[in-house]
């Protein structure tokens, strides 16, 4: 279970840097939090799940502190870190979660539901172009390791 957090100028500040990096485009924090309803910060205990495979999921995640493992059909796949982000596939094509994702320690993620998303696509249209790019990609090694035998 997560324990959702308050959000400092500075945290915003570090969202609003993070996800410029990613898109590619300037996004001011003061804008983010005006732009992006229902933005929360989770904090996840160790082991816990933040995203279960196969489950629908209306959010991606961006983490601020911390890392998690990725899990697909029991096999670990990557593990992130911060400013790493995940869940963007289900966001982008409304499929059921590719992997499970838990955190390892303590861990704090963002969470950007699809609406907070949606907002922000009038103003900064680059960061849904980033996020479906980013989705693509994984969505493709996601394809190739599911092709790899297994040892």
């Amino acid at each position: 279970m997560a324990k959702e957090l308050p959000v400092s100028e500075e945290q915003w500040e570090w969202l609003g840097q993070t996800l410029s990096r990613h898109a590619n485009a300037k996004m001011a924090p003061d804008v983010i939090k005006l732009v992006m309803p229902g933005v929360r910060l989770l904090e996840y205990k160790d082991n816990a799940a933040i995203v279960v495979e196969n489950d629908i999921g209306y959010a991606m995640y961006v983490i601020y502190q911390g890392r998690v493992l990725v899990v697909r059909k029991g096999n670990k796949i990557a593990e992130l870190e911060t400013g790493d982000f995940f869940g963007e596939i289900s966001l982008v094509t409304r499929a059921p979660r590719t992997a499970t994702v838990k955190a390892v320690k303590n861990c704090q993620v963002f969470e950007l539901a699809w609406r907070a998303i949606n907002a922000t696509t009038e103003c900064f249209p680059q960061l849904m172009q980033a996020i479906q790019a980013a989705a693509a990609t994984r969505i493709e090694e996601t394809a190739q390791k599911d092709r790899q035998p297994t040892t």
